[in-house]
């Protein structure tokens, strides 16, 4: 009997054995695991992120910085997120218990933003430091919601046309004080002593985070950046407004697949906003024509005619889950001009379809009716019930877009110029009662009995109209024309 026990307890404590190395081992693994991640994002072997250190003053000639600013404007968003994932919810207070071992992971982290500046290759102290060793980029003092100070480092790219895209909104740049809410993904690098890049107290350790682009949720008006009740409005449905400057830059062109995100979040934002959040119309629908970049993600009110409503598809996954459905209407609606004139200037383009103007081209003068499109989540009935309806429409003005139209062709001597046509982001449009009521149909009957008192009038106006130029006629009858078709909207 005790020769069983003694077996049976030798067997628990070799299988005990066994189970306590399998863990070791996969706890072994998961460590290997998490370096590869890391050497894979950021590019340094685990033995390099081991060697960084804490303390040093921060310069724009640290290789470590370098390389990484270098890497992040490499990374994509989604890779960010990917790995943001695995250290969602950690704290400034965490980083400090494990420093070493938190080296290069990438964190997602919010605060406030109260400056930024902007490090050029004139910025480096160090004499002997050739102008490629400095990669330019924007430093930001963020303040987390503990009160805890950080810096982050974005990096300034280059553009194919030679020019430089700054992924922190670019009116903060004119700035000398902020306090902006904001959020980033991005590499913990290290802790850095006081320099004067950071502005930072002699015996103070600010860690520093390199991000590949800032977000921007506004909580407060603010004039001098640009900032009204409704983008603070779309902010808190988790619409970054950094990403107007991208709408800015690209006023007037074909969508462009830089400026996708920005559009579904908007989209999903439209989808979220009740109609009695929006307090009233900020723009109306000359300021889109007018003032495009002064109206940028403001709300507008728009009133007209649905003429066309298309389904569109959505295959990316990723836009597919922020807007949790797989398609979204655009609508073609016309917009009444009343007594007004809407001229539109053109500019010819390159034949490549990047939107780049070449020169001004002819121009073109809408009389009664201009097109919008308006893009929405949700319906308020089915496509072809809803074609050929008065609507009112309430949404965010995105930009102005341009897509080739035949329309357009056939009036400027085929330029290429294209349609140039405002696209909204919109609720759901709410159709309108296209029925006369009863009190104005009584008093449509009785002008028409005045009518008969007027016959000699009219009939002599007549008479005087066939003597007008026929030639302007027939030019208000061809602009009163409009596209055959709307254009795609690919990202």
């Amino acid at each position: 009997m005790m020769i069983n026990e003694a077996f049976r307890l030798q067997k628990y404590i070799c299988l005990s054995l066994v189970i306590t190395a399998l863990c070791a081992c996969g706890f072994a693994h998961g460590v290997v695991l998490a370096q590869e991640s890391l050497a894979e994002i950021s590019g340094f072997e685990p033995s390099e992120i081991l060697s960084i250190e804490d303390g040093e003053e921060l310069k724009p000639t640290d290789r470590n910085l370098i390389r990484m600013l270098y890497r992040a404007a490499k990374t994509s968003d989604q890779s960010f997120a990917k790995y943001a994932e695995l250290s969602h919810g950690s704290t400034l207070e965490q980083i400090d218990s494990d420093e070493r071992g938190r080296r290069l992971n990438v964190f997602r982290l919010s605060g406030r933003a109260k400056s930024v500046k902007v490090v050029f290759k004139a910025d480096a102290d160090d004499a002997g430091a050739k102008p490629s060793e400095i990669h330019p980029f924007c430093l930001l003092t963020i303040e987390d919601h503990s009160g805890g100070r950080l810096l982050v480092a974005v990096p300034v790219k280059r553009t194919s046309s030679g020019g430089v895209r700054v992924n922190v909104p670019r009116n903060w740049l004119k700035q000398k004080a902020l306090d902006e809410l904001v959020e980033f993904d991005g590499y913990f690098l290290a802790k850095f002593a006081a320099s004067k890049l950071a502005e930072t107290s002699d015996n103070e350790l600010v860690p520093l985070f390199v991000a590949n682009k800032i977000k921007w949720f506004p909580d407060h008006p603010n004039v001098e950046l640009a900032i009204h009740s409704d983008h603070v409005l779309l902010a808190r449905h988790q619409v970054n407004l950094t990403q107007r400057d991208i709408a800015a830059k690209n006023n007037n062109r074909q969508m462009q697949a830089d400026e996708g995100d920005y559009f579904y979040q908007l989209l999903r934002a439209t989808n979220q906003i009740e109609r009695s959040e929006i307090v009233e119309s900020a723009i109306d629908f000359h300021s889109l024509l007018q003032s495009p970049g002064e109206s940028l993600a403001r709300s507008v009110e728009l009133a007209g005619r649905v003429r066309r409503v298309t389904k569109a598809q959505v295959t990316n996954p990723q836009q597919q889950k922020l807007i949790d459905a797989d398609h979204y209407y655009v609508i073609d609606l016309l917009i009444p001009l009343s007594d007004t004139k809407v001229v539109v200037n053109t500019k010819k383009t390159k034949p490549d379809g990047t939107g780049d103007e070449v020169e001004n081209g002819p121009s073109i003068a809408y009389d009664n009716r201009f097109p919008v499109t308006v893009c929405v989540a949700k319906l308020p009935c089915a496509e072809d019930e809803l074609e050929k309806q008065n609507v009112i429409v309430n949404g965010f003005f995105f930009r102005l877009w341009n897509y080739p139209s035949a329309f357009v062709d056939e009036r400027t001597s085929d330029s290429g110029a294209g349609q140039v046509c405002p696209l909204v982001v919109g609720l759901a449009p709410v159709i309108v009662d296209n029925n006369v009521d009863a009190g104005r149909a009584f008093l449509a009957q009785i002008l028409l009995g005045l009518a008969g008192a007027v016959l000699l009038f009219a009939l002599l106006a007549v008479w005087y109209l066939k003597r007008s130029d026929q030639k302007v006629g027939s030019a208000v009858k061809k602009n009163d024309e409009l596209p055959d078709e709307v254009g795609e909207i690919n990202f």
